[in-house]
């Protein structure tokens, strides 16, 4: 069987001086005349103690005095806007298990609660709006949006709904 060599993971030439420091781990860097520099970027950060990717890009930087790469300046532009934007994100429950999103009910009484079996927990920016919705007419999911992020919970009843009385049985016949 012949054998093959393989290139070593992870070595590639690259010009993104930004690679590899304050937590940049890709994505893409370019520059012309027309577009300036440009740099689609990738970033590890800690909020509240999780690792989170901050994604983002910066477009159209030009060379200045202070700056005569065009890469040097988006480069040093990403690490502006990752830096003022770490410190600002937070990790928060926004539905904690148990938490009443509802009720059920029934022709012949208000029955239990309707409570988050899960609960929802985002990294987001103060601020950010928050929109749990439960349909109407069908026990078993919520939907929280948070942003544009959306998720999916499960909702049970928090006991058995209680059965019809023998009374108000005899008054349907």
């Amino acid at each position: 069987m012949p054998q093959v060599t393989l290139p070593v993971a992870g070595v590639a030439y690259n010009v993104n001086a930004a690679l590899g420091h304050d937590g940049i781990v890709g994505v893409k860097t370019g520059s012309s005349s027309q577009a300036g520099g440009c740099l689609a970027f990738a970033a590890l950060r800690t909020v509240a103690g999780r690792q989170v990717t901050i994604v983002g890009v910066v477009l159209g930087v030009r060379a200045t005095l202070a700056q005569p790469s065009e890469l040097g300046g988006v480069i040093s532009a990403t690490g502006n806007l990752l830096g003022s934007i770490g410190g600002d994100l937070e990790h928060v429950q926004v539905v904690k298990p148990g938490a009443v999103l509802g009720s059920v009910s029934s022709a012949w009484t208000s029955g239990p609660a309707a409570v988050a079996a899960t609960g929802v927990a985002v990294t987001a920016w103060f601020g950010t709006p928050v929109t749990i919705t439960v349909t109407p007419r069908r026990l078993g999911q919520a939907t929280v949006t948070v942003g544009s992020q959306v998720s999916h919970i499960t909702l049970v009843a928090s006991q058995a709904a209680p059965a019809p009385s023998i009374g108000w049985l005899l008054t349907r016949l």
